[in-house]
């Protein structure tokens, strides 16, 4: 009699599963951002879940964790992977790109919970536009000026006030016949 790992209804499992697919599947939808750049799964994981099974039991997998991949660009190895949160995971994207601010490296999306601006602000101002990272963070965001409902409707006054009666009186229409 076949004896099997018992653990293919698991969320480690289907992780494993997804890990796969990922790198050897090309029609897999996130097959261009895994296999299509050459990231596979290690020789030994591929072809053995019980070997991955040990290893996520060993590195501390618990079932709200993801596998996150230390180096982005890197391989589904023992040596490259860990068990992250989506918060820690999601600070590896490829897109998240660091900056020297006061001699050190820091991403950007760091140095704006730092300083205390919106990160598309200053994400902005230092690849759009170009600016040094010390201008970018001491630089204070203008407030805009409040216009008027009808100006940010793209509408005329008297066009945005009969829209806002209509939708008044369709709306009690409604509340009325339900």
């Amino acid at each position: 009699m076949r004896k099997t790992h018992c653990q293919s209804r698991t969320r480690l499992y289907s992780i494993w599963c997804q890990m796969i697919a990922r790198c050897e599947n090309k029609s897999h939808a996130a097959y261009h951002r895994y296999g299509g750049r050459g990231i596979s799964t290690s020789r030994a994981w591929r072809e053995s879940f019980v070997a991955f099974a040990g290893w996520a039991s060993a590195n501390g997998y618990e079932d709200h964790l993801t596998i996150d991949r230390i180096n982005n660009d890197g391989h589904y190895s023992p040596e490259n992977c860990r068990w992250a949160t989506r918060a820690q995971q999601n600070r590896n994207y490829s897109r998240n790109r660091p900056v020297i601010y006061n001699g050190s490296q820091i991403l950007v999306c760091d140095l704006a919970l730092v300083v205390g601006l919106p990160q598309d602000i200053l994400k902005n101002r230092i690849f759009r536009y170009g600016w040094d990272v010390s201008k970018a963070v001491s630089t204070p965001v203008l407030q805009r000026k409040k216009r008027e409902p009808w100006v940010e409707a793209g509408l005329s006054r008297t066009t945005y006030y009969r829209h806002r009666r209509l939708a008044a009186i369709e709306f009690k229409r409604l509340g009325a016949s339900a």
